[in-house]
Protein backbone atom coordinates (compact mmCIF):
# COMPACT_ATOMS: atom_id res chain seq x y z
CA UNK A 1 0.00 0.00 0.00
CA UNK A 2 2.74 2.11 1.21
CA UNK A 3 4.63 1.28 -2.56
CA UNK A 4 1.48 2.17 -4.42
CA UNK A 5 0.68 6.06 -2.33
CA UNK A 6 4.41 6.76 -3.19
CA UNK A 7 4.08 5.98 -6.69
CA UNK A 8 0.98 7.77 -7.14
CA UNK A 9 1.91 10.81 -5.40
CA UNK A 10 5.92 10.39 -7.32
CA UNK A 11 3.46 10.63 -10.56
CA UNK A 12 1.26 13.90 -9.34
CA UNK A 13 4.26 15.47 -8.51
CA UNK A 14 5.88 14.54 -12.05
CA UNK A 15 3.23 15.86 -13.57
CA UNK A 16 3.02 19.03 -11.84
CA UNK A 17 6.47 20.07 -12.33
CA UNK A 18 6.25 19.21 -16.13
CA UNK A 19 2.84 21.36 -16.28
CA UNK A 20 4.59 24.34 -14.20
CA UNK A 21 7.55 24.14 -16.73
CA UNK A 22 5.43 24.24 -19.66
CA UNK A 23 3.13 27.27 -18.45
CA UNK A 24 6.56 28.86 -17.96
CA UNK A 25 7.85 28.26 -21.32
CA UNK A 26 4.46 29.40 -23.44
CA UNK A 27 4.52 32.31 -20.58
CA UNK A 28 7.87 33.51 -21.80
CA UNK A 29 7.06 32.61 -25.29
CA UNK A 30 4.04 35.16 -25.61
CA UNK A 31 5.44 37.85 -23.45
CA UNK A 32 6.79 40.93 -26.27
CA UNK A 33 10.31 41.54 -25.63
CA UNK A 34 11.48 44.80 -25.20
CA UNK A 35 12.40 46.53 -28.21
CA UNK A 36 15.16 49.70 -27.11
CA UNK A 37 13.88 52.88 -27.56
CA UNK A 38 14.44 54.98 -30.58
CA UNK A 39 16.43 58.06 -29.25
CA UNK A 40 14.31 61.08 -29.92
CA UNK A 41 15.89 64.02 -31.78
CA UNK A 42 16.33 67.22 -29.56
CA UNK A 43 14.50 70.10 -30.27
CA UNK A 44 15.95 72.82 -32.54
CA UNK A 45 16.21 75.81 -30.16
CA UNK A 46 15.70 77.88 -32.72
CA UNK A 47 11.93 77.95 -34.72
CA UNK A 48 10.64 79.25 -38.06
CA UNK A 49 9.31 82.72 -37.25
CA UNK A 50 5.77 83.16 -37.59
CA UNK A 51 2.60 84.96 -37.94
CA UNK A 52 -0.50 83.03 -37.43
CA UNK A 53 -3.97 84.18 -37.11
CA UNK A 54 -6.54 82.03 -34.56
CA UNK A 55 -7.68 82.09 -31.10
CA UNK A 56 -6.02 81.44 -27.84
CA UNK A 57 -7.67 78.39 -25.95
CA UNK A 58 -6.99 77.29 -22.80
CA UNK A 59 -5.55 73.35 -23.34
CA UNK A 60 -7.37 72.06 -20.36
CA UNK A 61 -10.85 72.17 -21.56
CA UNK A 62 -10.22 72.30 -25.39
CA UNK A 63 -8.98 68.58 -25.20
CA UNK A 64 -11.13 67.47 -22.84
CA UNK A 65 -14.46 69.03 -25.25
CA UNK A 66 -12.96 70.71 -28.21
CA UNK A 67 -16.75 71.50 -29.50
CA UNK A 68 -17.49 73.62 -26.77
CA UNK A 69 -14.13 74.91 -25.57
CA UNK A 70 -13.86 77.77 -27.62
CA UNK A 71 -15.52 81.17 -28.59
CA UNK A 72 -16.98 83.97 -27.43
CA UNK A 73 -19.31 81.34 -25.25
CA UNK A 74 -16.48 79.71 -23.60
CA UNK A 75 -14.09 83.20 -23.20
CA UNK A 76 -14.69 83.44 -19.53
CA UNK A 77 -13.80 79.89 -18.01
CA UNK A 78 -10.80 80.16 -21.06
CA UNK A 79 -9.92 83.34 -18.79
CA UNK A 80 -10.53 81.51 -15.40
CA UNK A 81 -8.31 78.68 -16.49
CA UNK A 82 -5.26 80.75 -18.48
CA UNK A 83 -5.71 83.16 -15.41
CA UNK A 84 -4.98 79.98 -12.96
CA UNK A 85 -1.75 78.81 -14.74
CA UNK A 86 -3.26 76.52 -17.17
CA UNK A 87 -1.83 75.87 -20.53
CA UNK A 88 -3.12 78.03 -23.22
CA UNK A 89 -2.89 77.10 -26.98
CA UNK A 90 -3.29 78.75 -30.04
CA UNK A 91 -5.86 77.23 -32.57
CA UNK A 92 -6.04 78.05 -36.13
CA UNK A 93 -8.77 78.33 -38.24
CA UNK A 94 -7.30 74.67 -40.32
CA UNK A 95 -7.77 73.26 -36.78
CA UNK A 96 -3.85 73.25 -35.97
CA UNK A 97 -3.34 73.36 -32.45
CA UNK A 98 0.38 75.28 -30.96
CA UNK A 99 1.29 74.84 -27.38
CA UNK A 100 2.06 78.84 -26.70
CA UNK A 101 5.05 79.13 -24.75
CA UNK A 102 7.20 82.42 -23.30
CA UNK A 103 9.93 83.38 -24.87
CA UNK A 104 13.48 83.50 -22.64
CA UNK A 105 11.38 80.94 -20.54
CA UNK A 106 8.74 83.63 -19.15
CA UNK A 107 5.68 82.20 -18.74
CA UNK A 108 3.36 83.50 -21.65
CA UNK A 109 -0.05 83.22 -19.78
CA UNK A 110 -0.47 87.30 -18.15
CA UNK A 111 0.33 88.12 -22.19
CA UNK A 112 -2.19 85.78 -23.45
CA UNK A 113 -5.39 85.77 -20.99
CA UNK A 114 -6.88 88.58 -22.50
CA UNK A 115 -7.75 87.25 -26.15
CA UNK A 116 -9.38 83.64 -25.18
CA UNK A 117 -12.37 83.52 -27.03
CA UNK A 118 -11.02 86.35 -29.57
CA UNK A 119 -10.01 86.24 -33.32
CA UNK A 120 -6.14 86.93 -32.73
CA UNK A 121 -2.54 87.63 -34.48
CA UNK A 122 0.21 85.97 -32.73
CA UNK A 123 3.44 86.38 -33.71
CA UNK A 124 6.61 83.84 -32.65
CA UNK A 125 9.05 80.94 -33.77
CA UNK A 126 7.11 77.85 -34.54
CA UNK A 127 9.01 74.81 -32.87
CA UNK A 128 7.72 70.99 -33.56
CA UNK A 129 9.03 68.33 -31.21
CA UNK A 130 7.97 64.53 -31.20
CA UNK A 131 4.54 65.76 -32.53
CA UNK A 132 4.15 68.60 -30.56
CA UNK A 133 3.91 71.89 -31.98
CA UNK A 134 4.62 75.14 -29.87
CA UNK A 135 4.70 78.74 -30.97
CA UNK A 136 7.31 80.55 -28.93
CA UNK A 137 4.95 83.89 -28.62
CA UNK A 138 6.86 87.06 -29.86
CA UNK A 139 3.81 89.24 -29.91
CA UNK A 140 -0.29 89.09 -29.77
CA UNK A 141 -2.76 91.29 -31.11
CA UNK A 142 -6.70 91.00 -31.48
CA UNK A 143 -7.37 90.51 -35.10
CA UNK A 144 -7.94 93.36 -37.40
CA UNK A 145 -11.13 93.42 -39.20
Amino acid sequence: MKRITLLIFTLVFGLAVAAVSDAAAQSKAETPQAQPAEPTKPAKPEGKPATLSGEVVDLNCYMARPAGATGAEHAKCANDCVGKGLAAGFLTPDGTLYVIVGSNQAPANPKVKDFVGKQSTITGRIMQHNGVKAIDLATIAEAKG
